[in-house]
């Protein structure tokens, strides 16, 4: 077998010695073939990797075989297209290298890679970005470094497709990168967690926002989408996209129609995703909206208004809901005032008080259901979420009767008996 290697040439000893030979003699064509070939030497290849000749360099930066060590020289060298190759080929070894990520040669490759990510040529860094966007082993200091390219084209594969850049990532990013587009990338993102849009949602613009409410399929949390309602009462465009988002529940919707046109209002109705008895209080309080927003006289005072509901029997806590909702504070504390017979003044006083336990007070004087109470506390009482009095068994008066009647007479609201105080709300 031995006589048959060395007829044909397989005896790696003299293939080795051969190619040695090649390797440092004058004929550069044979020098490029044997850097074009796997079956070379590594040791051979290292060598290879300065030689003067670039087309000798373009095939040791692209050989599978050259040893990762020469990554330092070719990842160097003055040529594009020899980077080129050898990010290629660098990203190619990766899954192979990713089982030891904490090996040296893991280590070097990734130092190269992060070299050729800062490279001066678009086309190389743009090459990286393609290919380690969706990659499963891409190295994140890698991918950080791409994404914070300052050429959109570079930037925008990682920042829009790379699952494996954290909350953290994008994060800093945001806070970091000097262009504006950055943002809007991110929020395109399709896997944008919850809680990375729960953090940028504030600082989107107009334009971005809407973008993202028509197109993102991130679900978005409560709060996040509270804060969103709110804002698109100054960003219009944001309306009709946050009609249609499905997080969208009853009470946010009722929020958004205080504020909205018309065209937002049909959009509300015409939504089939939610269940028909949600259909219905929509379709019955966009009604009231519409209702709410019109008035028989051109210029009716708020006084007037809270009277005109009054008599229509219709100044009840449903209304105070849609009106506290729709931001018409004034008409809230007016009506307050008139379902309890307390003067305004002392109503403005408890709200600005600020006690929970004042404010659901008033509203049991006021014959009104603790929900409301609730409501009241949050939005005109501006208690905080942790000093919130709740409904006991989710719709009962938590406070006993005593302490409520303490709290009115704190403020000059006489109530002298228990009997008297039925007969007080049954009358109301």
């Amino acid at each position: 077998m031995g006589f048959f290697s060395n007829l044909f040439g397989r005896n790696p000893a003299k293939k080795y010695e051969r190619d040695k030979k090649i390797a440092a003699s004058g004929n550069t064509e044979k020098k490029r073939k044997l850097a074009g070939r796997t079956s070379t030497n590594p040791e051979i290849l290292f060598y290879l990797a300065d030689n003067s000749d670039v087309e000798i360099r373009r095939q040791v930066a692209k050989n599978d075989s050259t040893p990762v060590q020469a990554s330092k020289i070719l990842a160097a060298d003055q040529d594009e297209d020899v980077r080129l190759n050898l990010a290629e080929r660098l990203v190619r070894l990766l899954p192979e290298l990713s089982s030891d990520c904490h090996g040296q040669l893991y280590a070097f490759t990734v130092k190269c890679l992060h070299a050729l990510a800062e490279d001066e040529v678009f086309r190389i860094r743009h090459s990286l970005a393609t290919s380690l966007k969706d990659h499963q082993f891409a190295p994140p200091e890698v991918l950080k470094a791409l994404a914070m390219d300052t050429e959109r084209r570079v930037s925008e594969p990682i920042l829009k497709y790379c699952s494996k850049l954290s909350d953290a990532d994008l994060l800093e990013i945001i806070s970091h990168h000097p262009a504006g587009w950055v943002r809007s990338v991110i929020v395109s993102r399709e896997n944008l967690s919850a809680e990375l849009a729960d953090r940028i949602v504030d600082d989107l613009s107009a334009e971005d926002g809407e973008k993202f409410l028509r197109e993102s399929k991130t679900r978005i949390g409560e709060s996040t989408m509270q804060r969103i309602v709110e804002k698109s009462e100054e960003f219009i465009n944001w309306q009709e996209p946050v009609a249609l988002r499905p997080e969208l529940n009853f009470n946010l919707a009722r929020q958004l129609s205080g504020f909205a046109g018309a065209a937002v209002l049909k959009v509300l109705t015409r939504r089939t995703d939610f269940d028909p008895e949600t259909r219905a209080e929509i379709a019955e309080m966009v009604e009231r909206r519409s209702l709410f927003a019109a008035s028989p006289t051109p210029h009716e005072t708020l006084e007037q208004k809270v009277n005109r509901y009054a008599a229509a029997g219709a100044l009840n806590a449903t209304t105070l809901s849609d009106a506290l909702a729709w931001q018409e504070d004034g008409f809230v504390k007016l009506g307050l005032s008139r379902i309890s017979g307390v003067h305004q003044l002392i109503v403005d006083k408890i709200f600005a008080s600020q006690s929970p336990k004042s404010i659901t007070a008033l509203c049991w004087y006021a014959g009104l259901p603790m929900r409301l109470a609730v409501e009241l506390q949050k939005t005109l009482g501006r208690i905080p979420a942790q000093s919130l009095i709740y409904a006991r068994a989710g719709v009962d008066y938590p406070l006993n009767e005593t302490d409520m009647i303490w709290q009115l007479e704190f403020f000059g609201i006489q109530v002298e008996t228990t009997e008297s105080m039925k007969n007080l709300q049954n009358q109301k």
